[in-house]
């Protein structure tokens, strides 16, 4: 199981998942566990303040329809006006992004495949009177494309943006683009996206993209035995294939791998693993 974590420091000093399970990374070297008030095997991104202290975080339940999509604050309480956000139904649909470096207005990107197509973002803002949060602007719908299982984000070169970066899918042909969408997020803006396509690869609704450490660099696999590293500027968006890994024969026609969504995620530990050693 992975959360879908904001690249920067201190943001991701917490990672809640699963039924009320969450872990605090504050000492990497003893982290701790610690109760949330998710419930769900799906989706679940989480945010920190720039103190290190749980901000918010949002979840949903694989297979179910928008209705369990919620956002909850540092509290395990539901945000004001923040349930039922759109898509949330497989399980890396969500990213957290700040707004400011005031810990006071944040986006969350959310996107679904089985319910509601499309990339959506929502607004939440914490205030004087709403020091716990309240959703101010829900559901906006800023792509109408189905999408594949890999919504990430990471910090712009600049040091102040982010890049959300998803990908498409498609299960009427023709579907062989191996397309990205990398939007950039400036503050309270947003400018539509960088597409890119590598026509080399099946687009799929499970795909997963794994960062390099540097997140200068990613590697993409999908359910169809995909795997290749690409470059990724942080200051223009632009993506750069470097390398495919060819798969055996035998390992691609059984589908030992990359038959099913828990394959996948063993496939992305071991190329964590693998990155770390590099």
């Amino acid at each position: 199981m992975f959360a879908n974590f904001a690249k920067a420091q201190n943001l991701n000093r917490f990672w809640i998942f699963g039924d009320s399970c969450g872990i605090d990374f504050a000492n990497p070297n003893f982290p701790l566990p610690i109760q949330s008030g998710m419930d769900g095997q799906g989706s679940c991104s989480n945010i920190a303040d720039n103190n290190g202290k749980l901000k918010l975080y949002t979840w949903n339940q694989s297979g179910i329809d928008d209705s369990v999509s919620t956002i909850y604050n540092r509290n395990d309480t539901v945000v004001k006006n923040g349930t039922r956000l759109c898509g949330g139904d497989l399980y890396n649909q969500n990213v957290i992004i700040p707004l400011n470096k005031f810990d006071t207005a944040y986006y969350i990107f959310h996107q679904g495949i089985l319910t509601t197509d499309g990339l959506y973002f929502t607004k939440i803002i914490f205030n004087s009177t709403d020091s716990l949060g309240i959703v101010t602007s829900k559901n906006n719908n800023i792509l109408q494309h189905r999408l594949g299982d890999c919504l990430t984000a990471v910090k712009h070169g600049n040091g102040r943006d982010w890049w959300i970066i998803t990908k498409y899918s498609d299960f009427n042909s023709p579907n062989f683009y191996n397309r990205f969408f990398a939007f950039q997020q400036v503050q309270d803006s947003l400018f539509f996206p960088l597409i890119q396509d590598f026509n080399d690869a099946t687009d799929v609704d499970f795909q997963k993209i794994i960062w390099h450490p540097s997140y200068n660099k990613f590697m993409l696999i999908n359910l169809r035995g995909y795997i290749a590293e690409f470059n990724f500027d942080r200051c223009t968006g632009l993506i750069t294939k470097t390398n495919y890994f060819h798969l055996s024969l035998f390992l691609v026609q059984t589908h030992i791998i990359f038959f099913g969504t828990v394959p996948i995620q063993k496939m992305a530990i071991f190329l964590c693993f693998y990155y770390s050693l590099l």
